[in-house]
């Protein structure tokens, strides 16, 4: 009788874990899927408005900001999750937080004196004097109030606090596209204006909610020994983001350098095409990133990890056969005929947006997780042979050089990731270099 109730009961924990992971789930993906097609919606109209010179430079822009927090937030915010998600109990949670809080705004700062005294020189490298150089310091704007979002949304993310992370992008979704919704409206948009929403969004959301929901982290003190420990645990992830996220996201800077606005523009369009897939990808690694450690020390990781690959790359291939037999004639509607040449460019990268896709819900955590070393050495050997292939390719090609370099690399390191993780994960847990470093710091700090 005992061993039969424990039974139920053990079938009971399970169910509510597995109700947990989804509410969770849906109070993550719910406002992120809302903003994501909001994204979608408000670009393509952008696209439409703009042309192809003027939407060339504001997608710069905003890939620069993008690039500014990847190389910046998330390494601090990967290593924030480890450190939090471990021993040492909430008040070191909090004081790791405060450090990656503190660092992201330094790094911000570091980031904008250059820019702002190098505005105009700049600005001519990257737009050619189709537009004025006081779009790089709001991008500046931008960056620092997304990092600090991101931190705030990092602090939900580790307590567990689905709902105010959902309500997190709402809020930030609805100032930022709202603004830009009444631009188009007007029919007054401008890479400007619009480029203003961006910093309005996070500039506004994420100092009410630091005082508020997450003062915790403003209260904590200053620990300069939180610093250093996440330091040690970050030191190689902010060589891999910072490497990974200029390979992966200098193609339309440099198409805008090498090739003009107006291929910029073209470029870009393709992107916003295929921005579903890895939105997706970010979606679902919002939830699963906590759970990667945990699940790998018990044992349970590599079979999850198994079928979750497995469906993600046969959904992967499903879709790009789609894409190939229907050509353009699926999303061909839905762009002006200045941006006839976006189809061609759709085709090509599309491989890199579904790559994006099989590896960012469970293998790009986990590698930074237990082979940040191996991932720094990928992409920082990987970036001179991407410079001389762009620098070959964009000129005679533009775009769609661009294009074909971005998904050759996208789809290679995509196998070499599944390959090293699927192995990794056979061998089991031991003391690599994340879990070493977490070990040191935690016993540092005792």
């Amino acid at each position: 009788m005992e061993n039969h109730l424990g039974g139920e009961d053990a079938v009971s924990v399970s169910t509510l874990r597995v109700r947990s992971s989804l509410v969770s789930f849906f109070c993550v993906a719910s406002p992120k899927i809302a903003a994501g097609a909001l994204q979608l919606v408000v670009n393509w109209l952008l696209i439409r408005q703009l042309g192809p010179a003027n939407s060339g430079v504001l997608f710069s822009c905003v890939t620069a900001v993008v690039l500014g927090d990847a190389v910046i937030g998330a390494a601090l915010d990967m290593g924030v999750i480890g450190l939090a998600t471990g021993k040492g109990g909430a008040r070191r949670s909090l004081a790791v937080q405060k450090s990656a809080l503190a660092a992201k705004f330094a790094g911000g700062i570091l980031i904008g004196l250059p820019v702002l005294l190098l505005a105009r020189p700049l600005a001519a490298v990257l737009f050619h004097g189709d537009a004025s150089p006081v779009l790089l310091p709001m991008s500046v704007a931008a960056l620092i109030g997304l990092l600090l979002l991101r931190s705030v949304q990092t602090c939900f993310q580790v307590s567990e606090r689905f709902v105010l992370y959902g309500l997190t992008d709402v809020l930030h979704s609805s100032i930022k596209f709202g603004g830009i919704a009444i631009l188009l409206a007007l029919r007054t948009a401008t890479p400007g204006r619009v480029l203003g929403c961006f910093v309005a969004g996070p500039g506004l959301v994420a100092p009410a909610l630091l005082l508020t929901a997450a003062r915790g982290v403003l209260r904590e003190p200053f620990s300069l020994e939180a610093l250093k420990d996440l330091g040690r645990v970050t030191k190689w992830m902010l060589g891999v983001g910072a490497s990974g996220s200029i390979n992966s996201r200098m193609d339309i800077l440099l198409v805008s350098a090498q090739a003009g606005t107006v291929e910029a523009g073209l470029f870009s369009a393709a992107q916003v095409l295929t921005l579903p897939f890895q939105l997706l990808a970010m979606y679902m690694s919002v939830v699963f990133a906590p759970k990667i450690l945990p699940l790998w020390r018990k044992g349970r990781l590599a079979k999850i990890y198994k079928r979750f690959q497995g469906a993600l790359i046969a959904l992967a291939l499903s879709l790009y056969g789609i894409a190939w037999l229907a050509g353009g004639r699926l999303v061909a509607p839905l762009l002006p005929a200045a941006y006839k040449a976006s189809m061609g460019i759709l085709l090509l990268l599309l491989p890199s947006a579904l790559a994006a896709m099989v590896n960012f819900p469970w293998t790009v955590s986990f590698l930074m997780f237990t082979h940040p070393k191996w991932l720094l050495l990928l992409e920082a050997s990987s970036f001179p042979i991407l410079l001389v292939l762009y620098r070959l390719l964009i000129p005679a090609h533009g775009a769609a050089g661009a294009a074909l370099v971005t998904s050759g690399f996208a789809v290679s390191k995509a196998i070499l990731y599944q390959i090293l993780a699927s192995r990794t994960m056979e061998a089991g847990p031991g003391k690599d270099d994340f879990l070493a470093a977490k070990e040191e710091g935690l016993v540092h700090a005792s």
